[in-house]
């Protein structure tokens, strides 16, 4: 791979039952000093928008995350992205976008 910035998309269903959720992106085998970014298509009810603004990745292998308060059946496509800050991109490098409940107990 040797784009210098990367962009994905991926469709998302939160399904019945809504919460608390960390949004998070997965980058696997990351140049430190690139960034990453991502942002919902959709508003939520309150007309924000979940959002992770540009974010320096410190370590090849990094989660990053943002909470958010998701109602049941809302849907999405999340649009992430990858800026490789002109640094070399590992032919292993991916990065992915997960939705879950943050661990019992846990706040951010």
């Amino acid at each position: 791979m040797s784009e210098p910035i990367i962009v994905r998309e991926q469709p998302f269903d939160q399904g019945p039952e809504g919460g608390m959720m960390d949004v998070a992106l997965l980058v696997e085998n990351g140049s430190p000093g690139a960034a990453v970014e991502f942002h919902s298509t959709t508003p939520l009810p309150d007309g924000q928008y979940i959002h992770l603004p540009p974010t320096t990745i410190h370590h090849p292998n990094q989660l990053t995350s943002v909470p958010a308060e998701i109602p049941a059946e809302w849907k999405t496509v999340f649009v992430y992205i990858y800026n490789s800050m002109g640094l070399p991109i590992s032919p292993d490098f991916d990065f992915s976008m997960r939705v879950s409940y943050p661990p019992s107990g846990q706040t951010q």
